[in-house]
This record gives C-alpha cells, sequence and structure tokens, in this order.
C-alpha cells in the first residue's frame, strides 16, 4: 500500500509539470520503492541493504522457461479474479496457470486467504522454479542461464547498490567450469 500511494502522490503532483509520460512514470515507481523500504525497514526495524522487484511479466516468462513446474497444494483453491483453479495435492503447472498460482488473493473455498497467502504461494513458486531448474538441469546449462537472465535484466529492476552485470559474470563463470 506504501509503493501504490507514493506513486499516485507523485504522478499526481507530476501531471501539471510537463508531457514526458516515460519520465513521470520512472519518478513515480522510485518514489513508491522509497516509499515501501521504508515501511518495511519501519515495521521490521532493520535496515534494507538492498531491493529487488520482479515484474508479473517477469514471474510468467521465467515459468515459461522452465515449464513445467511442480507445486503442492494443501486444499483445492479457486479464486476468479486471479484464475486460479487448483486441486489438492502435487501438480505440474505451465506459465499460464504460474501467473495464476502467484496471482492468487482469494479463495472461494477459504474466507480467511489473505495476502499472506499470495506472498507464501510467490515463495512456493520460487522454491519449486529452482527446484525444477535444478533436476532439468537448467542450473547447469549456458543457454537456459543466459535465458533467464535476460528475462531478468528486462523485468527486474534492482536498486543502484546492487550489481546485476557482477552477479551475471559469476553466474556465467560458474557454467564455464
Amino acid at each position: 500500500q506504501a509503493y501504490g500511494l507514493a506513486y499516485q502522490h507523485e504522478m499526481d503532483s507530476l501531471e501539471s509539470e510537463s508531457d514526458n509520460a516515460a519520465v513521470h512514470e520512472q519518478q513515480a515507481r522510485e518514489a513508491g520503492r522509497k516509499a515501501e523500504i521504508a515501511t518495511v525497514r519501519n515495521l521490521l526495524g532493520i535496515p534494507i541493504d538492498h531491493f529487488v522487484e520482479v515484474t508479473l511479466g517477469a514471474f510468467f516468462q521465467i515459468a515459461k522457461t522452465v515449464e513445467p513446474i511442480t507445486v503442492c497444494l494443501n486444499a483445492d483453491t479457486s479464486d476468479p479474479y486471479s484464475g486460479a483453479n487448483f486441486r489438492k495435492g502435487v501438480q505440474e503447472i505451465d506459465a499460464a496457470q504460474a501467473m495464476a498460482f502467484v496471482r492468487q488473493r482469494r479463495d472461494v473455498n477459504d474466507e480467511n486467504f489473505t495476502d499472506l497467502d499470495r506472498t507464501r504461494r510467490q515463495q512456493a513458486f520460487i522454491a519449486a522454479l529452482v527446484s525444477a531448474l535444478g533436476h532439468n538441469g537448467g542450473l547447469n546449462n549456458a543457454s537456459t542461464l543466459h535465458n533467464l537472465l535476460n528475462v531478468a535484466k528486462q523485468n527486474v529492476a534492482l536498486d543502484s547498490g546492487f550489481d546485476l552485470a557482477e552477479f551475471t559474470r559469476r553466474a556465467s563463470a560458474l557454467t564455464d567450469h
């Protein structure tokens, strides 16, 4: 919520300045990121050294690269807003289903479903993704890693202190051996 409020406040304040929508968008995103970091820092009482912002488009493109992805659910779940409709148990999902999986905010079968459940789903997706990469050899495949890094470059925002180029060099060095 902090991100959205700061983003909208910045967009509203920039409306009267100029016609450069791309610059306004970037400034509003920066304001949102700063507000989000400050909120988490204040809530947890800990410093935040770096942040990584991943778009939902990145989730889809990454899932497309490694599908199918195996997930396990404790109960049937359905959300007509996100398109999530999964049965209880272990199942393999494709990229489109992965989007529904990480976007789910409601469950017609569970009125206590919250954004914390959504966060856990996103974490479970990331764990399943890493597992799929390990099982299908993607972590040892330079082409797959290159594709994933390209997706990250296009769809991930990092703070200025996080050096993605250095990360890329290190990942490439690992795959060269």
